[in-house]
């Protein structure tokens, strides 16, 4: 019987978007009042079928400015960069270097040198989610990390500052910070086409 009530909603939901473009606020309200259903089997349902590819998540207002970007949901990558590298900070100056406090330390150190980096950088190259599925992201960025560190290491053994730790931070710092700036400038006009596509 729960198998039918599913399969009817989902004939409902997509029959009433054929016939005109609804949010998922109104296709929940119109549902509710036919059918006395549940906002969340409803959403549920919904959900269902954007996973399955019969509905597609479309931001009717999204941010085109820098500073809205940094305001919206878009940027939680961005605010994640920034989370991990103030945590590594505090991780290695603040914190007590006793166990099993440090387990954090190396957690942390670990993301920032293996991951952060390199996300920032593929983040700057493929500001479009679409370009690359999320283990491609993933994979790339420990990759592209790796080597970034490497190469950041090689030329810090040259300057004058050498290979310790306060130079290292800095520079790995300045790479995720420098490029997830960059990847904000380079997602933002892929926003601007949205609007202006859903203003045509």
């Amino acid at each position: 019987m729960q198998k039918i009530l599913d399969k009817e909603l989902r004939s409902m939901i997509l029959g009433m978007l054929a016939e005109e473009s609804l949010t998922v606020d109104e296709i929940v309200k119109q549902i509710r009042f036919k059918t006395g259903l549940k906002k969340n089997k409803i959403l549920k349902i919904i959900n269902d079928l954007i996973d399955e590819g019969y509905l597609a998540k479309v931001d009717y207002n999204p941010p085109t400015r820098f500073l809205s970007y940094l305001k919206s949901g878009y940027s939680l990558w961005f605010w994640g960069v920034i989370a991990i590298s103030l945590a590594t900070l505090f991780t290695i100056y603040i914190m007590p270097q006793i166990y099993p406090l440090i387990i954090f330390r190396y957690i942390l150190g670990s993301i920032f040198i293996f991951f952060l980096p390199g996300y920032a950088i593929i983040e700057s190259i493929f500001p479009n989610l679409d370009e690359l599925d999320s283990i491609e992201r993933f994979a790339l960025s420990i990759a592209i990390s790796v080597g970034v560190v490497a190469l950041e290491g090689f030329i810090l053994n040259y300057t004058p500052w050498g290979i310790r730790l306060e130079p290292v931070l800095v520079a790995l710092i300045l790479t995720a910070f420098s490029f997830s700036i960059i990847s904000i400038f380079r997602k933002l006009p892929y926003l601007r086409l949205l609007n202006q596509a859903k203003e045509a």
